[in-house]
């Protein structure tokens, strides 16, 4: 005896299917369509200060920034006191990324304390309008570190500014036990494991301590030193 069976044509361009096998009652189906993608932005830049039309270059230290940059995963930290001019390097360099490659995004992130970097992670969420960014318990630090460390997302440079602080970016009771036994909680992880290191990223510090920049960013080879102008 042959089982019953169905043979159903679906219009349209979208992959659908049915399944029937011995089935005496009702048959329903349901078919949605595929789930829009976000639209592709195209890249900006969040730095929040104009190109100073009276730069001065010191030396080769422009180029210096270019070249440690130029590699992938990169990190590279301005070191010198403060008001030596890393933060207008940093500036002059963010112009002249997006000027050579429009198609990479610039990002910039103030580090003085852990409330500014996280305010510089929301303002890059609000800014790439990130699905779920005002959800009441999102982790916004973890939520845009995920999108930078998707390289589908393409090549992006961050600047944390002035990131003088160890203990800013590393907490060293990150992820231990807190409280009472039977209501304890983790502490929350260091800032530091929000900076990705990826293939398609680059980030470059502003810094008054040495010790910080080479914790940020792993290698004295990657540390450039600025001093004052020579007025001579």
């Amino acid at each position: 005896m042959t089982s019953p069976h169905a043979t159903i044509n679906f219009p349209g361009n979208h992959n659908q299917g049915s399944q029937v096998g011995v089935n005496s009652g009702n048959i329903n189906n349901y078919y949605g369509g595929v789930p829009e993608q976000q639209a592709k932005r195209e890249p900006f830049s969040t730095v929040p200060f104009n190109q100073d039309p009276h730069f001065v270059d010191r030396g080769d230290t422009l180029e210096q920034i270019h070249e440690k940059c130029s590699y992938p995963a990169a990190r590279v930290a301005l070191v010198g006191l403060g008001g030596v001019g890393k933060s207008q390097l940093a500036i002059q360099y963010s112009y002249q990324v997006r000027r050579s490659s429009p198609q990479t995004w610039v990002f910039w992130v103030h580090a003085s304390t852990g409330a500014r970097f996280e305010e510089g992670y929301k303002l890059i969420a609000d800014r790439l309008e990130l699905p779920g960014r005002d959800g009441a318990q999102v982790n916004i630090l973890q939520l845009v570190s995920n999108w930078l460390c998707d390289e589908r997302n393409g090549r992006w440079v961050m600047i944390v500014d002035n990131a003088d602080g160890a203990a800013t970016f590393f907490n060293q009771t990150a992820g231990q036990l807190v409280g009472q036994p039977g209501r304890q909680s983790r502490t929350p992880p260091s800032l530091a494991t929000f900076l990705p290191q990826t293939q398609n990223g680059c980030i470059l510090f502003t810094s008054r301590s040495g010790d910080v920049a080479f914790k940020l960013t792993g290698s004295r080879k990657n540390i450039i030193k600025v001093g004052l102008i020579d007025q001579g």
